[in-house]
């Protein structure tokens, strides 16, 4: 057995150490602790101010390029779509103020905005499956619509291209889409409650205007969403002259649409996006895509990694060869030698 004096010299020894280790602390060794604490202190304190200054640098920086381009953006994109019309389409999460910034974008550039539509939850969400599908039974019984060429005549297809027909044309001509089968469908549209606006006639241009990514549905829920409203800005690039998508960065993360039409290889190839378009230099590249769109161009910009570039190529004036011939510096004359008289 351990007898008394064992546990008695190991309390002995706990407690001496114990002593030792308050008499350094508060002796030889404070000093150095504590100088040791300060200077950390120190310097963690002078480190987060150096980050404070480099963030309110930095948000200086961001906010006067913001202010420069909302002053040369009305020069940038002046007269770009001068004779073309542009229709907004609000995608399920999109932020109306955001579509009222880029209808003035595109008014400075000289198109007219025919109107907004708002495409609503029912128009993706599960649980309406059944809401959909008796809309397009009833789109199919009164105005006979029948697939074009390439489209499956699913429920989908049968959807956007009722909104295309009424809210988009290619040749600019207002009465193209006018006919009663125009307003059966959009009514049906509405009544239903996937879609909600007005426009005052056909646009040659498409924005669809999308909100940020939700991360929150389950993986397939969002393909489905994704795939569904692609097949939508695919349809009404189409029926129009051209279509872009345009969203905050967000939209691009992995669940957004922008980042699902930048990663289908037949989208991605006729409808252009834009991933900044909450910043002025994202709405002056709406402008500009729209302008390429209708030369018949294609391109992804923003800010994101799967951009292609930051903004459209700004469009070359070609010479006027009747102004360059005017400006073209006349050569001097050489002198002529004197001839010496005939003798």
């Amino acid at each position: 057995m351990i007898d008394f004096r064992y546990h008695l010299v190991s309390l002995v020894s706990v407690f001496m150490a114990l002593a030792v280790g308050i008499v350094l602390g508060a002796g030889p060794l404070k000093e150095g602790i504590d100088v040791g604490i300060t200077d950390q202190i120190r310097q963690l304190t002078a480190e987060k101010a150096d980050l404070r200054e480099q963030l309110d640098a930095a948000d200086r920086a961001i906010a006067a390029r913001e202010e420069w381009t909302e002053l040369v953006a009305p020069e940038v994109v002046a007269g770009e779509l001068a004779g073309e019309s542009v229709v907004l389409v609000l995608l399920p999460g999109a932020e109306p103020a955001a579509a009222d910034q880029i209808a003035e974008t595109v008014t400075t550039a000289g198109a007219e905005v025919t109107g907004r539509v708002t495409i609503q939850d029912t128009w993706t969400a599960p649980d309406a499956e059944d809401v959909r599908e008796a809309v397009a039974a009833e789109l199919r019984a009164q105005t006979g619509q029948t697939p074009p060429a390439g489209e499956d005549g699913s429920v989908g297809a049968v959807l956007a291209a009722t909104l295309a027909q009424a809210v988009v044309t290619e040749d600019g001509d207002d009465d193209a889409s006018a006919t009663p089968a125009t307003a059966v469908g959009i009514s049906a549209l509405m009544g239903a409650g996937l879609l909600s606006g007005e426009v005052s006639g056909p646009a040659t241009l498409a924005v669809l205007v999308a909100g940020p990514a939700d991360p929150g549905p389950a993986a397939e829920e969002t393909a489905a969403v994704a795939e569904s409203l692609t097949a939508l800005a695919v349809r009404l690039d189409v029926g129009a002259r051209g279509a872009v998508v345009a969203g905050p960065v967000t939209a691009s993360a992995e669940e957004g649409l922008i980042a699902a039409i930048r990663a289908d290889p037949d989208a991605s190839t006729v409808v252009s996006t834009v991933d900044d378009a909450d910043l002025p230099m994202g709405r002056t590249s709406v402008a500009l895509a729209l302008r390429e769109q209708a030369d018949g161009g294609v391109g992804h910009y923003g800010i994101a990694t799967s951009a292609e570039a930051v903004s459209p190529p700004l469009r070359q004036e070609e010479p006027d060869p009747q102004q360059e011939q005017e400006q073209e510096p006349e050569q001097p004359q050489e002198p002529q030698e004197p001839q010496e008289p005939a003798p």
